[in-house]
């Protein structure tokens, strides 16, 4: 049939002497059905054999595609616990342990009642430090609080810190990254810290929960609050910056675990202060944060 039409249409040229429109339409509707139906019956083979061919090579693509997968999450998850690594180690320091060990021999003297609050304080630092060694998973607020209430009373310990701490928390049930507002608290002692400085660390709750850990100490410039709001822009990078273990933990932790559903930034000025603020999503029963709170 295939062969007959073929042959038809020189035939029907002739017939209708050049006119190539009509010549087109007789051909169409008198062979059109059986040149169909001829090209399907030579096809059908060809077709019967690329199926099976396209379903194994987009199965392939698939496997292909989902260990990639895999690899890229394995990798997130091994650059996140080397950070977290080197944080831990940062903090566990020859020098901040050996203060630390000195302040409270101090107290054994002049205050033993002190001296054994310290000991505790000590013993718990150090113990949540190994324990968020190996998590991998959101902890709740209030132990990521207790952790940084054991912090503060070391370094308040030193006679030689003199600065005050203020809490406004307007809520604590929900849950954060390990280690995930410490190194903020930290980070203002360490690199921002003037006699009779003031740490805040606040949480409000709107649509979202807010965390904010501000300071009245020395500042930073304003290139380095801009390079730290930078990395949190392209947090996917690879390459982790230079001014901090703590900062950089920080924010590929938030990245890990809210993934893009999550806020951060800090605003800084010298001589007058740092700001920290976290925003993280509110969700009910997600254990974020219980909207029936009592808080």
């Amino acid at each position: 049939a295939l062969i007959q039409s073929l042959l038809l249409l020189p035939l029907l040229l002739f017939r209708t002497k050049g006119s190539k429109t009509r010549t087109l339409g007789l051909y169409l509707l008198y062979c059109g059905p059986f040149t169909a139906s001829a090209a399907m019956e030579h096809l059908y083979p060809t077709l019967m054999l690329l199926y099976p061919t396209t379903t194994f090579l987009l199965l392939l693509l698939h496997i292909r595609n989902s260990q990639e997968l895999e690899k890229q999450m394995l990798r997130q998850e091994l650059e996140l616990s080397d950070s977290r690594t080197r944080l831990l180690l940062g903090q566990i320091q020859p020098h901040f342990i050996f203060n630390s060990l000195l302040a409270i021999e101090e107290l054994c003297e002049e205050d033993p009642k002190k001296a054994g609050r310290s000991v505790h304080d000590f013993a718990k630092y150090l113990r949540s430090n190994l324990e968020a060694l190996s998590c991998n998973h959101l902890i709740p607020f209030e132990k990521e609080l207790e952790h940084i209430r054991h912090y503060l009373a070391l370094e308040q310990a030193d006679p030689s810190s003199q600065f005050q701490v203020v809490w406004d928390l307007k809520a604590t049930d929900f849950t954060v990254p390990p280690l995930s507002v410490q190194p903020l608290v930290e980070n203002a002692l360490k690199h921002g810290y003037l006699p009779g400085m003031e740490i805040r660390i606040a949480v409000s709750v709107g649509e979202r929960i807010s965390v904010t850990v501000s300071d009245t100490g020395s500042g930073m410039k304003t290139e380095t609050a801009a390079a730290i709001n930078a990395q949190w822009q392209g947090a996917h990078s690879e390459a982790l910056p230079a001014f901090g273990i703590g900062l950089s933990y920080v924010i590929r932790s938030l990245h890990e675990f809210f993934s893009e559903d999550c806020f951060f930034e800090v605003q800084s000025e010298e001589q007058k202060g740092t700001t920290f603020l976290i925003e993280m999503p509110k969700q009910k029963g997600a254990g974020y944060y219980a909207e029936n709170s009592d808080h």
